[in-house]
């Protein structure tokens, strides 16, 4: 993803090859980041490859992610009734994830409570507000549950 995003395309599409060729399986975020590759690059045929394969063969439920994605490269090509009609088979939650994205609606992030000691903790999905975060992060870094971010 890192490359997709990066201006590095054709690297990022040749990883991928070598992560299918490899005993690894892609998982949605490998595919995100190869459909962005094409995207940039005007790969409509190539992406449409890429998300059949992601259904079809790795029985991986695209997200809204994927789904803009495609939508995104079909409307550069010029492809708006191929965009639509996808548009129009997406699953009905996805469909209002994307009505929400385009009329900038954000989802309220998940949120988390635990009592420890008779004293209530909230944690908030992504977020690093409470007190002790970086003691949190610092211990799940150090177990191993962090991704290394990007310098």
């Amino acid at each position: 993803m890192g490359l997709a995003v990066n201006g590095c395309e054709e690297e990022a599409i040749e990883l991928f090859s070598r992560l299918e060729s490899s005993k690894f399986i892609p998982d949605g975020v490998s595919f995100l980041g190869v459909l962005t590759s094409c995207n940039h690059f005007g790969m409509v045929e190539k992406a449409r490859h890429y998300f059949s394969k992601m259904t079809r063969i790795y029985k991986i439920e695209p997200s809204i992610e994927h789904y803009s994605s495609m939508v995104d490269v079909l409307g550069r090509a010029g492809l708006l009734e191929d965009a639509e009609e996808l548009i129009d088979n997406m699953p009905e939650a996805i469909k209002e994830r994307l009505s929400m994205k385009e009329q900038k609606i954000e989802k309220e992030p998940g949120c988390s409570l635990i009592e420890v000691d008779g004293e209530v903790h909230e944690f908030i999905a992504g977020g690093r507000l409470h007190q002790k975060a970086p003691e949190i992060y610092s211990l799940l870094d150090e177990l191993g549950f962090m991704m290394p971010e990007m310098e």
